[in-house]
């Protein structure tokens, strides 16, 4: 009698082991991601606060892919503050912060809850999330009077909204390479050092997405904070879950910079 093999079976394990994650993380950031950008819209449409045309660009913007990216892929829980700075943030650069602050606050608190709802819902994400955090699907409290009136503060000073969004990406850490964010100021540039930001980044990493923003200027520091270099060019990485940047030194943070994923040039 003869024997019927599948060619699985001729594979090692380790091999099909491999080729499985790598396939599922294929799949698994197209399909994330959409139901994210849907649940961003979904929770925008319940009030009209926004215009229509903001949630759309909020849903497909860099920083907000970012937040999503971060709890799958570097083990980052979101947060209140995460995502009322970063709606606090595109909005501010897009014209529709002013006499919304207290909206953002509450679509950020009612998009938090929604999106751990669908964690806990939705097997997929769920098992995927408590794979790569180790933890269980948190329960959702509201944001407290106090911090709630933090926030609202923050939002209605678009400075200290500026440094509250970058500060997100610094890791603080003194071994980390440093980087200057100048800020705009009266809708210009401002390129004194009190008008800017110094961020701890660990390059080897590469840059989370939204870092690079039109509007801003970025330098990289030397170990007493002068200036070393000034980016020349950043784009979005390859895999799409990161930003590249290549700095007028040659230094080259990330994989080659094709023109056409170009999001930030000299």
């Amino acid at each position: 009698m003869g024997i019927t093999l599948n060619i699985k079976d001729l594979v090692p394990k380790w091999v099909v082991s491999i080729s499985g994650r790598f396939t599922n993380d294929i799949l698994f950031d197209p399909y994330s991601l959409k139901v994210w950008k849907k649940l961003i819209i979904t929770v925008g449409q319940k009030n009209s606060s926004f215009e229509p045309w903001f949630i759309e660009k909020l849903a497909g913007c860099r920083s907000m892919t970012r937040l999503l990216y971060s709890q799958f892929h570097l083990s980052k829980e979101l947060t209140i503050d995460s995502i009322v700075f970063t709606v606090g943030m595109e909005a501010l650069d897009r014209g529709e912060l002013a006499k919304n602050e207290k909206r953002v606050i509450q679509y950020s608190q009612a998009l938090l809850t929604k999106w751990y709802s669908e964690l806990s819902d939705n097997n997929i994400l769920k098992e995927r999330f408590e794979t790569k955090i180790g933890k269980t699907v948190p329960i959702i409290s509201p944001v407290g009077k106090r911090r709630d009136e933090e926030l609202l503060s923050i939002l209605k000073d678009p400075e200290k909204l500026r440094r509250e969004f970058f500060r997100t990406y610094s890791t603080e850490k003194a071994t980390d390479d440093k980087f200057r964010v100048f800020l705009p100021k009266h809708g210009c540039i401002d390129w004194k050092d009190e008008n800017s930001i110094i961020i701890s980044l660990n390059t080897f990493e590469t840059f989370e997405l939204g870092f690079f923003r039109i509007g801003y200027d970025y330098n990289s520091l030397d170990e007493t904070l002068e200036k070393k270099a000034h980016v020349s060019c950043a784009a979005v990485s390859k895999d799409k879950r990161k930003e590249v940047a290549n700095f007028s030194d040659g230094e080259t943070f990330g994989d080659e910079i094709k023109e056409s994923r170009a999001i930030w040039m000299t």
